[in-house]
């Protein structure tokens, strides 16, 4: 028996973890020690007995070599990684101490490829080509014999090892005569967490520092300068491998936790780029990107990698059925799970990402009607070609997905869903691996479609598949696109909506799309969830988001009111209830529900923003799915989103206000107070000078017209978002902008009916947002006027907000028309202590305005149907008239014409009074 002497430790070999193998006609030994400490001891002994002894591992390393070989595999670590540590667990190496006893890999040769991986000062990818250049000739050199020489080969790569191998294949298609005893054809790949896209450069420079700081331990720019040129999205990118002549099988594997480096949670390596050729990386659960290509036993994640292995080696040298689950699919070939082509009677295809076992819907029984009305067979075999409309949060891609489920098992379905073009690309291509080389059969006969299946590239298979999509077979097949504008690029939309595809379904903020196509196609505008809908949703995301938890109580007048707050949006009505139970239901203060809706009763904006931003765990806030919205516009970016802002101060939650009154008011005066306007070019233009920018914004559902010859309606969310948006000094400059404008208005006594409820719409937008008349008018004879304005709401002149709930709007009327008479008595002692006849010209207007605010407050209250109900509400209307009857008699010399209509009109409502009510003295 042999021993290492340590000092006065004598250590067996059968107790440490050893290797011993052929290579090249030489043995070649591992032995991993307990400790840095007794490995530095043993290489730096006196005697070695006759080997040579280092731990660099440079070149190739074989680590198992047993009789009988049938596959060779080699690992290729990463940057400043090691032939051997990177592979090593915490006491096993299992490249050398698990997989030589995993069937079936007994007969496998296993080696490990090391290279001087080191950063350095070099600037171009001839780095990366010389390591790679070392791989191939390190594997030649080691295959000398005719038989090792046919061997099939499988590389594992970690990290950026995978370019390596990358490159190495490359190297193979372009220079074959170079590396005689090696070609593609006998080549399998296994990735593990190889960033294969860098999909744009900030993305790669992320990834590169991520890396740089967990290898090297140090933060460094020069790391990411130096490393830059390697980056796949622009040195031998996908497309020149796709462009390979033979495309080896391949898998790709990626960490399922973050890493810590620094102490933070890191993601080194996105899903999205550890996929490659519309392959997606499958994740290890429990390991980081140091784990991935580490294990000490055969379970865990090592069962992940050698699941991969199996596949390869079946794919390489013929598939072991009894070792290879038949649910497993090879690289290449059809998927065993799915349908055979054509499928049986009762199954049909039913493909995508997010498609659902179970329905998830609730209400929208109107419009899945429709629309299943608009894809039923007619007479005419056109293809259909629906979109569905609408703003985002609505629900429209919980309406595909509900249709989708609904012909499952009676029509083929495929669904898709995109960001840009190369994803677009994905998942198509992901839909015709999964049906297989079978669909051939659709086109053209082969004598061996399986064969010209693994030769077809995959944009070859793509056009086989659109190709399938278009034949006999299919006329039914649903071919659904969720968020088709997501896509942005026009060339990637109309790349998305296949006209092979008998029937056509697509979802889109921008109805736009609709007639750019060019096709024959139907819009469905998604309506908002009318009342019952909406309370059946949030009670349903009640009962679910209360599962963990005791279900907070919420009356039917309070989920009314909060429903009332969404105004229809799925998402909102979602959000808000989740938001009550998970954040609101651990205060204290009162009832979660009515504290949400205090919060939108009042004037804690620093709450509302918080609800706008809250997230969950999975999708998106109120406040990213409308700014998602804001990035799609296409033209006119900055005009757009300026008139936006000014909008959401022309806007109110009870659609009361046109804003196209106030752009379209003609102001010849305007260019003589631009100093007081700091978006004087908005106000400049008018209404019709907005037109584009007003189109822009409904081409991304920001707004909507209900008919062509509607305002453009902002969903009253959207207004609070962009109010928040724009910050205290944007809500600032706005506000005293358009208060500006309707007080010059009043002052030259023009469209005074226009523009006073839009001042007054903004005074309830700066109470909200505590912003005090003091801070935002300087003008003391504007502040003035303003301040009546506001009293006249503090006494509820005004009709309740949509958020109250019903049992507060009683005697809303009575209780206006009594504060409204004060206000008449009130300004008639005013008007009688001034002496109106000798007052200045100023002081004369003033009183003049005050006068016509009463009067516009009264005719709105006349306006409502509950001003006739009762006897009191009467006799306080009728005291109303006398009071302005008497104040307009102080005026210069009277207003006799003034004074005639108001008595007039008393008489009116005293007939109307005594048919209506049933009691003396009204007169």
């Amino acid at each position: 028996m042999e021993f290492w002497v340590l000092e006065v430790v004598l250590i067996p070999l059968t107790q440490l973890p050893v290797s011993l193998a052929l290579q090249n006609e030489h043995l070649s030994g591992t032995v991993s020690f307990p400790s840095i400490e007794s490995k530095r001891e043993a290489i730096n002994a006196e005697s070695t007995h006759g080997w040579e002894l280092d731990d660099h591992f440079d070149g190739l390393t074989v680590l198992s070599a047993p009789n009988a070989i049938d596959l060779d595999i080699c690992a290729v670590h990463g940057l400043n990684g090691n032939a051997f540590d990177t592979w090593m667990g915490a006491t096993k190496m299992w490249l050398r101490d698990l997989l030589p006893s995993s069937a079936p890999f007994q007969r496998s040769r296993i080696m490990t490829f090391g290279y001087t991986s080191t950063l350095v000062d070099k600037k171009s990818n001839d780095r990366l080509r010389d390591w790679a250049d070392e791989l191939l000739r390190q594997i030649i050199y080691l295959r000398t014999s005719p038989e090792e020489r046919e061997r099939r080969i499988v590389f594992i790569c970690h990290s950026l090892g995978g370019l390596v191998a990358r490159e190495a294949m490359m190297r193979l298609n372009t220079q074959a005569n170079k590396f005689d005893g090696l070609t593609l054809e006998q080549c399998g790949l296994l990735f593990l967490s190889t960033p294969h896209s860098g999909t744009t450069q900030a993305d790669w420079n992320a990834f590169l520092v991520s890396l740089s700081e967990l290898t090297t331990g140090v933060r460094s720019h020069a790391i990411v300068d130096q490393l830059r040129s390697f980056n796949p999205a622009s040195v031998d990118c996908g497309e020149a491998f796709m462009a390979m002549r033979k495309i080896p099988p391949f898998y790709c594997l990626i960490e399922g936790d973050k890493t810590k480096v620094f102490g933070k949670d890191r993601t080194i390596v996105t899903q999205a780029s550890a996929g490659f050729l519309g392959r997606t990386a499958d994740k290890i659960l429990n390991v980081d990107h140091h784990g991935i290509c580490k294990f000490d036993s055969k379970f865990g994640g090592y069962m992940a990698v050698l699941d991969r292995l199996k596949r390869l080696r079946g794919d390489l040298i013929g598939m072991d059925l009894c070792l290879v689950n038949p649910s497993q699919n090879v690289p290449g070939r059809p998927n065993i799970t799915a349908p055979h082509y054509p499928p049986a009677s009762n199954t049909k295809f039913y493909e995508g990402g997010e498609l659902r076992a179970t329905s998830h819907l609730v209400g929208r029984t109107e419009a899945l009607q429709d629309i299943v009305t608009l894809i039923t067979p007619g007479e005419s075999n056109a293809p259909k070609v629906i979109a569905l409309t609408g703003i985002g949060g609505i629900g429209k891609t919980e309406i595909l997905l509900e249709i989708a489920l609904r012909y499952r098992n009676i029509r083929n379905v495929f669904f898709i869903r995109a960001h840009d073009l190369a994803s677009l690309e994905d998942a198509f291509l992901d839909m015709a691996t999964s049906i297989g080389h079978d669909l051939l059969a659709a086109h053209r006969s082969y004598p061996d479609p399986h064969a010209v299946w693994r030769e077809f590239k995959p944009s070859e298979r793509v056009r086989a598949f659109k190709a399938w999509l278009g034949s006999a077979d299919n006329k039914l097949s649903l071919f659904i696109v969720d968020d088709v504008d997501g896509l942005l690029a026009d060339e990637a939309i109309k790349a998305a909506l296949p006209r092979e595809a008998p029937v056509l379904l697509y979802s889109t903020r921008d109805p736009s799309i609709i007639g750019s196509l060019q096709r024959d196609s139907r819009e469905f505008r998604v309506p908002n969830l009318d009342t019952d809908e909406m309370a059946a949703l949030m009670s349903a995301v009640l009962q679910q988001t209360s599962s963990a938890f005791s279900q907070p109580s919420i009356s039917a007048e309070e989920f009314e009111a909060v429903a009332n707050i969404a105004n229809g949006s799925a998402l909102a009505g979602c959000r808000a209830v989740t938001y009550i139970v998970q954040v609101l239901a651990q205060s204290t203060e009162g009832r979660p529900a009515q504290l949400f809706l205090d919060i939108f009763g009042g004037s804690d904006w620093e709450a509302r923003k918080q609800f706008l931003e809250f997230k969950p765990r999975f999708g998106l806030s109120v406040m990213e799915t409308f700014q998602i919205s804001l990035e799609r516009l296409r033209r006119h970016q900055g005009a757009a989103q300026t008139l936006l802002q000014l909008m959401a101060f022309l806007s109110s939650a009870d659609r009361n206000l046109d804003d196209r009154k106030f752009l379209s008011t003609e102001r010849p005066w305007l260019h003589s107070v631009q100093a007081d306007l700091p978006d004087y070019e908005v106000f400049a233009k008018g209404l019709r000078g907005q037109g584009e920018y007003l189109a822009e914004l409904e081409n991304v559902s920001v707004g909507y017209r209900a008919t062509l010859t509607s305002p453009m309606w902002l969903h009253p969310l959207w207004i609070e978002c962009i109010q928040q948006l724009i910050g205290h000094e944007g809500r600032e400059r706005w506000l005293r902008q358009v208060l500006s404008l309707c007080n010059q208005s009043w002052l030259r006594d023009e469209a005074l009916d226009t523009m006073i409820p839009f001042a007054r719409n903004c005074l309830r937008v700066a109470a909200r947002f505590r912003i005090g008349l003091d801070e935002l008018i300087r003008d003391e004879n504007m502040r003035q006027w303003l301040e009546h304005l506001a009293e006249l709401d503090e006494k509820m002149l005004e009709a309740p907000a949509p958020y109250l709930l019903a049992s507060e709007e009683h005697n809303l009327v009575r209780q206006a028309m009594r504060a409204l008479q004060k206000d008449c008595e009130d300004a008639a002692q005013a008007f009688n202590e001034t002496s109106l006849i000798n007052t200045t010209a100023e002081g004369y207007s003033m009183a003049r305005s005050r006068l016509l605010v009463l009067l516009r407050h009264l005719r709105s209250l006349e306006e409502d149907q509950d001003l006739h109900r009762d006897y009191q509400t009467a006799q306080l209307h009728l005291g109303v008239y006398d009071v302005l009857i008497s104040i307009a008699s102080l005026f210069r010399a009277g207003s006799p014409m003034l004074e005639h209509q108001l008595r007039k009109r008393r008489r009116e409502y005293v007939d109307q009074y005594a048919g209506d009510i049933d009691r003396p003295g009204l007169v």
